[in-house]
């Protein structure tokens, strides 16, 4: 809502009528009681002094019941309207007030002016004090006040002077000076006010687009985790069943291949099972990462040496044979210390890492598998494992997205090697289950290294036994 000088009146407006209230309580009994003595000493008439403080007192509390109705409808009433009948209201109330001190005046019996003179004073005190929302609404009520002010001199009481002229008119110039700064003064701070307003009003309207559109957001997410959720659990569903029939298929191709008589068959059994493999490797791929985004892998927790482990791990020499390939194991003095594992998921990652490395590094390559001791503890075994190759390695760029799933380096690693890029991402995730970090480095065509750390719990019932025969 944009700052107008209808909002800043309407401000304005609003406090004087607040200030002309606080006013008019604190004046009202003693400017009764000021104009019923007026009254009397004028006058000697009980009903005249009270007439003189009645009068006044009907005009106040029209403009006070006027006030109130402006004030209960201050957002939505007209400040023009309300602007001009103050022309009229404010200048009655002070000339109802000097009506009286004016009568009494020209009272014969009446000698005290100085006295009529502070009661206008004080009008054109409180007048200055609270003056209304525009200069051109204050002045007939400051001219009134003015008036009052020099009525006695007007009254012939004393001979006016050119000094006297000359003070009544520096006087009003005064007030009206003083007027106008307070006037302009107002008119600042409320716009002031205003602005403050407005800006508050807009931070929280801000705040609460932001609470939608995070609302909005937590919908669209958990709507998100429910479809990936969904998804993972139909893969899985379907995974799982086909799976059993390509077992079937993998086994008949097998016995297709070595029984058979024909050559013809057998090579043609033995595409049938290379397919098949590489068919049921891929399902158990999108099973296991089915699975893993499912929330429903849970790891085991058996008892492991991690050198025996490592030793283990040698089989894939004969596959590394058949694409000349050298493949070595290292054990970098690793304790043989029993520490709890899943042993079957470990392996996963080994071989699929190793499994990797042999696919991307041409023939007369090499690749070396490495564990050594990362850190320990009273109970904990941190291991690195780092697995080595001499292939086509990859650039920072490639390495920092390889474990997102259904990411290979570029589109021709998927034209010339295949895959669907589950592995990676299936590793990161079951690393990160067990605890651990993953990560991996290379350069384009010098090789690469993909590692990864993960912190054992140690076998207490192992550790205590070997304590013992100490």
């Amino acid at each position: 809502m944009a700052i107008t000088s209808e909002r800043v009146n309407r401000r304005s407006l609003e406090n004087w009528i607040t200030t002309q209230d606080w006013l008019f309580k604190l004046r009202t009994p003693f400017f009764q009681l000021g104009l019923g003595y007026v009254g009397w000493t004028a006058w000697q008439s009980v009903w005249l002094a009270l007439a003189s403080a009645a009068l006044p007192t009907l005009v106040d509390l029209l403009c006070w019941q006027w006030r109130r109705r402006v004030k209960a409808n201050i957002k939505t009433v007209d400040v023009n309207r309300c602007a001009f009948e103050l022309v009229f209201y404010v200048p009655a109330v002070y000339a109802a007030y000097l009506l009286p001190l004016a009568a009494a005046s020209f009272a014969p019996g009446f000698d005290h002016p100085i006295l009529i003179q502070c009661m206008a004073a004080t009008h054109l005190a409180i007048l200055t004090a609270s003056p209304a929302p525009k200069l051109t609404y204050a002045f007939p009520s400051i001219a009134v006040a003015l008036l009052g002010f020099t009525f006695p001199a007007l009254t012939g009481s004393h001979a006016i002077t050119d000094v006297d002229i000359l003070l009544i008119a520096a006087l009003a110039v005064g007030v009206l000076l003083i007027v106008y700064v307070h006037i302009q003064a107002d008119q600042a701070r409320f716009r002031g006010e205003l602005e403050n307003e407005e800006l508050i009003e807009r931070q929280k309207i801000l705040l609460e687009e932001r609470d939608k559109a995070r609302e909005q957001a937590e919908m669209e997410r958990e709507r998100a985790e429910e479809a990936n959720r969904v998804k993972s659990a139909f893969f899985a569903m379907m995974s799982h069943e086909i799976r059993t029939p390509m077992n079937a298929v993998v086994g008949f191709s097998d016995v297709l291949a070595i029984t058979s008589r024909d050559e013809k068959a057998k090579e043609y059994g033995g595409y049938i099972h290379d397919a098949s493999q590489s068919l049921l490797t891929l399902l158990n791929d999108i099973l296991d990462f089915s699975k893993i985004e499912a929330e429903k892998i849970e790891l085991e927790q058996d008892p492991l040496v991690l050198p025996d482990l490592i030793q283990s791990m040698a089989f894939w020499r004969g596959k590394a044979i058949e694409k000349n390939i050298t493949f070595e194991t290292f054990e970098d003095a690793l304790p043989q210390d029993v520490v709890l594992a899943d042993e079957g998921r470990l392996r996963q990652i080994l071989s699929n890492l190793i499994s990797n490395a042999m696919k991307f590094t041409p023939e007369g390559g090499r690749v070396e598998l490495r564990a050594a001791l990362a850190g320990e503890s009273s109970e904990t075994l941190s291991v690195r494992f780092e697995v080595r190759d001499s292939g086509i390695g990859f650039t920072d760029e490639v390495a920092a997205r390889l474990f997102q799933p259904f990411v290979q380096a570029d589109n021709s690693v998927a034209k010339h090697f295949g895959g669907t890029g589950l592995g990676l991402a299936i590793c990161a995730k079951l690393v990160r289950l067990m605890g651990g970090r993953i990560g991996a480095k290379g350069k384009p065509g010098e090789g690469a290294t993909f590692w990864f750390e993960i912190p054992f719990p140690r076998h207490q019932e192992r550790s205590k036994l070997a304590v013992n025969v100490a």
